[in-house]
């Protein structure tokens, strides 16, 4: 059996690997950076990280407080010299999503999505989110009030929790 979606056991691994893990990997480079007065930290975050997606807690909670982490931790570094990069990126084509039914917009192949970062890294970025379209919705939706955002998004996600009943 599996836990509910919104137990401390269903939450605690998404956040340790998406969060705790992503932060300590990320980190462990730091000091060396600071100390030569340069570097580039690049961390990967989520489209899903700008707002609540329905029976998605374990993955958008994690990835908004990395995405938040990343953001604090470019202030901090900037000023000795090491960018921090936060990469938002839409539905990649991995094991993770293959058991996913509803619809997946502008899916990209893992090698696809690296292209999109490697691309945009040289200049340093503090944000590279892809794809376009689906990243504007995603900000733009972000951005409205609760009364509207939220049933849009529980219409959009209809047909998923139909396809978890069914």
């Amino acid at each position: 059996p599996h836990a509910p979606a919104h137990s401390w056991e269903a939450l605690a691994a998404p956040c340790h690997i998406n969060f705790c893990g992503a932060i300590a990997t990320l980190t462990a480079a730091l000091p060396a950076m600071v100390a030569r007065g340069r570097g580039h930290l690049v961390g990967i975050s989520s489209l899903s990280s700008y707002g609540a997606l329905p029976a998605s807690a374990p993955y958008c909670a994690p990835k908004a407080g990395l995405s938040m982490a990343l953001e604090c931790l470019r202030l901090d570094v900037a000023p000795r010299g090491v960018a921090v990069t936060t990469v938002y990126a839409g539905f990649i084509d991995t094991a993770m999503v293959a058991h996913r039914r509803e619809a997946m917009p502008q899916l990209l192949s893992p090698e696809a999505a690296a292209r999109r970062i490697l691309d945009a890294l040289p200049e340093r970025p503090p944000r590279i989110d892809f794809p376009q379209p689906l990243a504007w919705a995603a900000r733009a939706a972000a951005r409205l009030p609760r009364a509207l955002r939220d049933p849009v998004v529980r219409s959009l996600a209809g047909e998923h929790d139909r396809s978890r009943r069914g």
